[in-house]
């Protein structure tokens, strides 16, 4: 819309360059961004050490965050029914008075 705004005032030969010009930055731009992911994938997959390297702490990243999210999931679940949560403190007094009567 501001393009035909702009040929109607300084004539269609002065907006057409305008467009051309606009159009090559543009392609410029996308270009440089273009190049830094391509320069980024092309440092990972450069050689085979730097590619293994990648897949396997990429695969340990991955491993260490699902495993933390599904240890806490199920912690959250079972509250109260695992072993780290039994008071000890129950068992080990009636194994005291057991061993007592046991001595006499």
């Amino acid at each position: 819309m501001n393009t035909a705004l702009y040929a109607v005032r300084c004539g269609s030969r002065m907006a057409a360059q305008r467009s051309s010009h606009m159009i090559q930055r543009n392609a410029m731009s996308s270009s440089k961004n273009t190049s830094g992911m391509s320069e980024a994938w092309n440092a990972i997959l450069s050689r085979n050490f730097s590619y293994i390297t990648f897949i396997v702490l990429g695969a340990i990243t991955v491993e260490t965050i699902y495993g933390g999210v599904t240890n806490g999931l199920w912690n959250g679940m079972n509250r109260g029914k695992l072993y780290k949560d039994i008071d000890w403190s129950k068992f080990q007094a009636a194994d005291e008075e057991e061993e007592d009567e046991d001595d006499e």
